[in-house]
């Protein structure tokens, strides 16, 4: 009995440090580890050109990785690697007002990886020692925490970049003199700007950071990004004479840097692979530049997804046939390493050349990137969507493919870009397939009959993505309500009617490529020389990815109608069903949110452990009663409908994002499947 109360003691303790095990971290990196390998890990950590603090967090981000996979050796060959690197940091003066906080996060790590091994005494010798109440610390070594987990955050890409940014400002904040913080600040809006656009403008704070990160210390790993940021300063297409004049200018002095850099011999690869970028992109021809980076990083790292991204982007612009044919053999390999931007590129580039089928490969795209961030999705959905349309002439399935990139999230930024991708541009070009679309329809059908209807004409000088976008928007926008109301049809007293939202961000330009990830992806050169987030409130991140085994939502553009059977959950793909559910909980109160968690746990709880248990306790009907049905009972009942379809994994997809919105009813939930598991 003494012995449970002290480790309950010890992990109370361990509760409170702050290191990678209390950050909160496992979400995002079980998401990131479903669609990237670890390919470049191992070069960070052992890197001894990169920043010393930055080196000593991913060795210990490391240590917690092993310590999930019960790998105690790699464990503790982390955590003894990390050890060295911070005798390293305390030697140096640039820490000594932050080095209480470092330390306090390396033996935090320490702590629980020894008792994660059940080595008590190891516990006990070190938890003593470090300091447990963090109030007392200064600015700076406040600071330091909160840049220790942006560092960390940041690790994570695309799904850790927005809590990057976050805790970055925060260590900005209180501390101005660490490089570091600025340059996780400053890498993690350029992803952020570069996921929704990779031709966006960069913000004024993002050039300030980077800024002042290369000032401070000239690392050469901040030099390149602040040379990557010179360079995307001028995306924007100009023909004055002003701007073209600066333009040019600014690239010399880019050129002559990163040539600089080169000379000193830099064997850090993604320095490397970043100059190796730069000399590509780049007006004037710099091929030779870009080989020699090319080639010293394959003699580090030669099956690097973005070492094969790159050279076939250097085999491309030599444009000679028979060097095409190694382009696409370089991009398909980096391809299968799953970089998203070189496999759109090899989609892009073997369709050009003759050699690829795009739509059965972006088909499969969709199963491969299901767990990826919102943005890549829509991204994969929009280019299905394209090629049915430019290279099918399939105007149907292009209409349902843009709804279902709608219904990921309508309000992502995303959708305020120009799109270009195959033979289509959102504007049109001469002599290339424009949009010709007169009008977009949208039925639903039950057992046969029309009950709703929506067409939208478009004027032929309308002949763009822009207005076929905005109709369907509108047309979802009907959905939400429609359904709803149409639960209601058959109930005395039509309840009120709803009031239709439209959505009214305009659709501006886009361009299908995405963010080249540092050392792990790179700039697309497959369209030539074009080559995070902005949190939706409207559903969980990865619930209800894309089943094509499931039946299409009976949302139909331009076809004949379709006989279906006349249940709700016919109507929309499960995907989209579980994005109303969490739309709807959120308007909710906390009285109706409290009603709802019986019918939840009825309908969503582990089978065959809840299902049928709770059944009668909180059927929120109005059988037998004079009243028309509340608009709140409509949707309990169309949750009920529609739960019985889902499989366990799109509950639980819900069920994980509701205890995101609300973590008071989070805690109600488990309370009450404690209390029936018991029961049982």
């Amino acid at each position: 009995m003494a012995n449970r109360q002290e480790d309950m003691s010890i992990k109370a303790k361990l509760s409170t440090l702050h290191c990678p095990f209390t950050w909160e971290l496992l979400d995002c990196m079980i998401k990131q580890s479903t669609i990237k390998n670890d390919e470049d890990d191992q070069l960070m950590v052992d890197d001894e050109t990169a920043h010393p603090l930055e080196r000593l967090l991913i060795s210990l981000l490391k240590c917690y990785k092993a310590v999930l996979s019960a790998d105690n050796d790699e464990a503790t060959r982390r955590i003894e690697k990390a050890g060295e690197i911070l005798m390293e940091i305390q030697q140096e003066k640039d820490f000594h007002r932050m080095i209480r906080a470092i330390e306090h996060v390396f033996y935090a790590t320490k702590c629980f990886s020894l008792y994660d091994a059940n080595d008590m005494d190891g516990v006990e010798e070190i938890l003593p020692n470090i300091i447990i109440d963090t109030e007392d610390f200064s600015d700076i070594e406040s600071g330091a925490l909160y840049g220790c987990q942006s560092v960390l955050w940041s690790c994570l890409k695309d799904f850790g970049m927005d809590k990057a940014v976050d805790t970055a400002r925060k260590a900005v904040e209180k501390n101005q003199d660490c490089a570091l913080w600025h340059f996780i600040l400053a890498k993690n809006l350029r992803r952020q700007r570069r996921l929704i656009n990779v031709s966006s403008n960069v913000s004024d704070m993002e050039r300030e950071h980077f800024e002042i990160a290369y000032a401070m210390s000239k690392n050469h790993v901040f030099g390149i990004y602040y040379l990557q940021m010179r360079i995307e300063s001028f995306y924007k297409y100009s023909k004055e004479r002003e701007y073209l004049m600066r333009k040019n200018a600014n690239e010399r002095e880019v050129i002559k840097i990163a040539k600089d850099i080169l000379k000193a011999k830099p064997n850090n690869s993604k320095v490397l692979l970043a100059l190796a970028l730069m000399f590509l992109r780049v007006s004037s021809d710099e091929r030779l530049s870009a080989k020699e980076c090319l080639d010293a990083v394959n003699e580090i790292v030669p099956n690097n997804s973005t070492y094969l991204h790159y050279t076939a982007m250097l085999y491309e612009q030599s444009g000679d046939y028979k060097v095409s044919i190694e382009a696409l053999k370089y991009f398909k390999k980096a391809a299968e390493c799953n970089n998203f931007v070189a496999e759109l590129c090899y989609i892009q580039y073997g369709w050009e050349v003759g050699e690829l089928e795009p739509l059965p490969h972006l088909l499969r795209m969709l199963k491969k990137y299901e767990h990826s961030v919102k943005e890549r999705q829509i991204s994969i959905l929009l280019a299905i969507a394209v090629t049915y349309y430019s290279l099918h002439k399939d105007i149907p399935n292009a209409a349902d493919y843009f709804l279902k990139a709608l219904t990921v999230d309508p309000l992502n930024k995303k959708f305020k870009t120009y799109y270009k991708y195959l033979d289509f541009q959102s504007r049109g070009r001469a002599g290339r397939g424009a949009m010709n679309v007169t009008g977009v329809r949208v039925r639903i059908y039950d057992e046969g009959k029309c009950i709703h209807e929506h067409e939208a004409a478009r004027s032929e000088a309308e002949n763009d993505l822009r207005t076929l976008m905005q109709n369907l928007r509108d047309t979802r926008s009907e959905v939400n309500d429609f359904l709803t109301a149409i639960i209601q049809r058959d109930a005395p007293g039509r309840a009120q009617e709803m009031a239709s939202q439209s959505i009214s961000s305009d659709i501006e330009s886009d361009s299908v490529e995405e963010e080249e990830e540092e050392g792990e992806e790179g700039e697309t050169q497959a369209n030539p020389k074009k080559c995070k987030h902005q949190t939706s409130d409207h559903g969980p991140t990865d619930g209800g990815a894309h089943r094509p085994d499931k039946p299409k939502p009976y949302l139909l553009a331009e076809t004949e109608p379709v006989i279906s059977p006349g249940t709700m959950s016919t109507m929309l793909s499960n995907e989209a069903q579980l994005r109303y559910m969490i739309e709807w909980f959120q308007e909710w109160s906390e009285m109706q949110r409290n009603d709802f968690l019986g019918v939840l746990l009825e309908n969503c709880g582990p089978p065959g452990l809840v299902n049928g248990l709770v059944a009668g306790i909180e059927k929120l009907g109005c059988e037998g009663s004079d009243r028309p049905p509340s608009l709140f009972q409509c949707r309990i009942k169309l949750f009920r409908e529609w739960s019985s379809t889902w499989s366990q994994c799109e509950k639980d997809s819900l069920l994980a994002a509701i205890k995101i919105t609300d973590s008071k009813f989070a805690e109600k939930y488990e309370e009450r499947l404690s209390s029936l598991t018991e029961d049982k």
